[in-house]
């Protein structure tokens, strides 16, 4: 057991020194150091390159890759300098956790404002870059950009469980994916999307492992919801002009949450597992 601490009074008040007892940082292994790394900013985390020579690329490990342009001090070029080398220096290391949030300034070149449009194809390289990192979760937030088209890749990657996409430009909704195969995607959270029938049988279908399922501000321009397997589904604020029938034999949870009075009607024609309903609809 190490000596005890020091107890010093400063201005009436006690204070104890706990320099003995605190572990030197060198002394950590590697994966531990990682692991602290991963709970920064990306940004402070690569700046620890300087502390010494075993820091030096320890950042290039880390498991999981927040950007938040909302966060960083800069303008958006400076942004996509940083997240593209970023990635560039890091490679294709094993990344777990993907996060981009992103919502672009508007056009107003007339007062100096920056155009955020030039840097849209930096967003895709991003995400195609993640993806050749085989990560398990991926969550996409971006808003703004007209001209925005997802990588092929995002909606065939193996190893994604959890994926989470708000890809909403003030024009018109997010695109519609051509190609679903993701084996085991087991989480789903899609907003700002218009879905069709095709569109919903090819999510379902591609998605053959998927258990929890949640429509956020969607158009629900499908007529039928059918899995076996999906256990909790969350539909919020989405539209839709028709009856919606849900077939799901092994649904659990069930939530409704809609400011918006509308036309859509939904009919649960089986859910005989269903054993929590949890409802906040707005009055017509």
């Amino acid at each position: 057991m190490g000596p005890p601490n020091k107890q010093t009074r400063s201005n009436g008040e006690l204070t104890l020194s706990l320099s003995r007892n605190l572990p030197d940082l060198s002394t950590l292994p590697d994966y531990v150091l990682i692991h602290i790394l991963s709970f920064m900013d990306p940004k402070e985390a690569v700046q620890t390159c300087v502390l010494s020579k075993r820091w030096r690329n320890l950042w290039t490990c880390i498991p999981s890759l927040n950007f938040d342009k909302s966060g960083f001090e800069g303008s958006h070029a400076a942004f996509v300098h940083f997240v593209t080398n970023m990635l560039l220096f890091r490679g294709a290391s094993k990344l777990d956790t993907f996060r981009l949030r992103w919502h672009a300034c508007q056009k107003v070149s007339t007062h100096g404002q920056e155009n955020c449009q030039i840097h849209v194809s930096n967003a895709s390289a991003w995400i195609f870059s993640a993806l050749r990192c085989k990560p398990l979760t991926i969550s996409l937030d971006l808003y703004g950009f007209a001209n925005l088209q997802l990588p092929h890749a995002l909606f065939t990657c193996s190893s994604l469980e959890h994926l989470e996409l708000q890809f909403f430009d003030s024009r018109r909704a997010a695109t519609e994916p051509s190609y679903v195969n993701l084996p085991n995607l087991k989480k789903l959270n899609l907003r700002c999307f218009t879905l069709s029938d095709p569109v919903m049988q090819m999510i379902l279908s591609g998605c053959p492992l998927l258990e929890e399922f949640c429509l956020d501000s969607c158009s629900l321009n499908f007529s039928c919801m059918k899995s076996d397997l999906l256990r909790c589904l969350t539909i919020i604020n989405c539209r839709g002009s028709g009856l919606v029938e849900f077939f799901l034999p092994n649904l659990v949870s069930l939530s409704l949450k809609n400011e918006y009075p509308g036309k859509t009607k939904l009919s649960l024609k089986n859910t005989p597992s269903l054993v929590k309903i949890s409802s906040c609809m707005a009055q017509v």
